[in-house]
């Protein structure tokens, strides 16, 4: 059983949000990649071809590896707090009154925005 009879108004809507996926963030992302061979700026007239030394200095250079584990040490902490408290104050907001979670169903809906809150930040990290 097809959910959408018609293919191409289904591909109509989507062409818009795959358009913009690909020019705002598949497009950057390649093009860093491919300048980042080369020894270039916006007012250079020339780009000369370095190859994987930037990567080497990148990943010999102590600093960055010391950024590194303090932005992991970051995202970790604070989706612990982020998410865990979200879901400990969703769960009690609910658990507590549990004789008006079940008189009112809409309830589990507004008890679910504390942990909707802190899954924002979490999407953030995954990009």
């Amino acid at each position: 059983m097809a959910i959408y009879k018609n293919k191409k108004i289904l591909a109509l809507f989507l062409l818009p949000a795959v358009i913009l996926v690909v020019f705002l963030i598949f497009l950057p992302v390649l093009l860093n990649i491919y300048y980042s061979f080369f020894k270039w700026t916006a007012y250079s007239k020339t780009m000369d071809f370095v190859g994987l030394k930037y990567y080497q200095k990148l990943f010999t250079d102590g600093e960055v590896w010391h950024a590194f584990l303090n932005n992991v040490k970051y995202a970790v902490v604070s989706l612990i707090f982020q998410v865990g408290l979200g879901l400990v104050i969703a769960h009690t907001e609910c658990c507590c009154k549990q004789t008006f979670c079940h008189s009112n169903p809409g309830n589990h809906f507004y008890s679910g925005g504390y942990f909707f809150n802190s899954d924002r930040t979490f999407m953030g990290y995954r990009l």
